[in-house]
């Protein structure tokens, strides 16, 4: 590797005859740059330099003095930066992917659309939450990041891009990250206290023991995100998607669904076995192949809910409202449903069996083709049900 720059002080001079004896090369997009991979600058002295449009791959640029230096369009990936002084920089449109710029100080230098691609933000001399602040106004990409415990309290993010980052155990108190882009993200540890979160993508990120407390999340993307010791104190999950979502491990509350200008969280597909959500209204969701089993909805509103092929095996139904429901196909084995509202409920080919419907409201319900083998329907009203083709509770198919 080119080592005659380490711990040298260049002028344009010096620099020209390093430039026209490296040569040039030319991107894919056919665009010139100036050959400087592998270049050894460690330690140089590089102020004000003009390395735009500078191809500096796996450069050695440790502890150089790059301030105001001209690095604009430059390619720095895997470049080593760690302890340079990059103070007024101008990095506008630089690419630093995988570069190391532990220790660095930027301060001042200009970000405009910077990459930021996998790099390490979290040991830098200059304050991360500056940087981030800084960055995230001239359009800084910051995709697969760590900022791993550092403060970023209080911080106006909205429409930030953290795809696949690592922000573990990071301060996000009171943030704004609306709109963000999180896709993937570790959040471990992460204080997200009071954040708002609404409409952000958290598909697939990791929130193990976060702090959500008050965050608002209306409108989130929570697919197969893990909730794994989350703190979830009143936080507002209106209208957020949380499907595949393991949930057991966390206390459910009504009040986090609450219904905001009429916004429904989607909750297909969601795993909230043994939820608690006694006294919930949740009329009017829509929670197909939902996973709801041992859990306690008694006394909710589930009018016009739609449960199709959900999981309800040994539920608490008890004097739950399920009037105009929709729960074809679903499985409510062992459920209890005594004194349950179920009017014109569509319980189609629902497996029903040992389910304990006693003093339930069944007036125009359908159960057409459904299990109740071993069902108890003592005292249930059944006035103009449908009970065509169903197995009954002595294993007789009504006619």
């Amino acid at each position: 590797p080119p080592s005659q720059g380490r711990g040298r002080s260049y002028n344009s001079a010096s620099l020209n005859a390093l430039f026209k004896k490296r040569g040039w090369k030319y991107d894919s997009a056919g665009n010139r740059q100036r050959n400087l991979i592998r270049q050894d600058f460690h330690g140089a002295d590089l102020v004000g330099a003009d390395l735009s449009s500078a191809d500096l791959r796996n450069a050695d640029l440790g502890g150089a003095n790059l301030r105001n230096a001209n690095l604009a369009y430059s390619y720095l990936f895997d470049a080593n930066l760690a302890g340079a002084d990059l103070r007024g920089a101008d990095l506008k449109e630089a690419w630093l992917s995988s570069a190391n710029l532990d220790g660095a100080n930027l301060d001042g230098a200009n970000l405009r659309r910077t990459s930021f691609h996998e790099v390490d933000l979290s040991e830098i001399e200059s304050s991360a939450r500056d940087l981030l602040t800084k960055g995230y106004e001239q359009e800084a990409k910051f995709q697969k990041v760590k900022l791993i415990n550092v403060d970023l309290s209080g911080l106006n993010l909205s429409y930030i891009d953290f795809w696949d980052s690592d922000l573990s155990y990071t301060n996000l108190r009171g943030s704004n990250l609306k709109h963000g882009k999180l896709r993937r993200t570790k959040l471990t540890g992460t204080n997200l206290e009071n954040a708002d979160l609404s409409q952000s993508d958290l598909s697939g990120a990791d929130l193990s023991g976060a702090d959500l407390t008050g965050a608002d999340l209306t409108g989130a993307d929570l697919t197969g995100t893990k909730l794994t010791g989350t703190k979830l104190t009143g936080t507002i999950l209106s209208e957020a998607k949380l499907a595949r979502v393991d949930t057991t491990l966390l206390t459910i509350t009504p009040a986090m669904f609450l219904i905001q200008a009429g916004r429904l969280a989607d909750l297909t597909f969601a795993n909230l076995r043994k939820v608690d959500l006694s006294g919930a209204d949740l009329s009017g969701y829509r929670m197909p192949y939902a996973d709801l089993s041992v859990a306690n909805l008694s006394g909710a509103n589930l009018r016009g809910i739609r449960l199709g092929l959900a999981n309800l095996v040994g539920a608490n139904l008890n004097g739950t409202d399920l009037t105009d429901a929709y729960l074809g196909s679903t499985n409510l084995s062992y459920a209890t449903l005594n004194n349950a509202n179920l009017t014109n409920a569509h319980l189609g080919s629902a497996t029903l069996t040992d389910a304990d419907f006693t003093g339930a409201e069944l007036t125009g319900a359908n159960l057409t083709g459904a299990n109740l083998t071993g069902a108890n329907l003592s005292g249930a009203n059944l006035t103009n049900a449908n009970l065509t083709g169903a197995k009954m509770p002595d294993g007789s198919i009504h006619d």
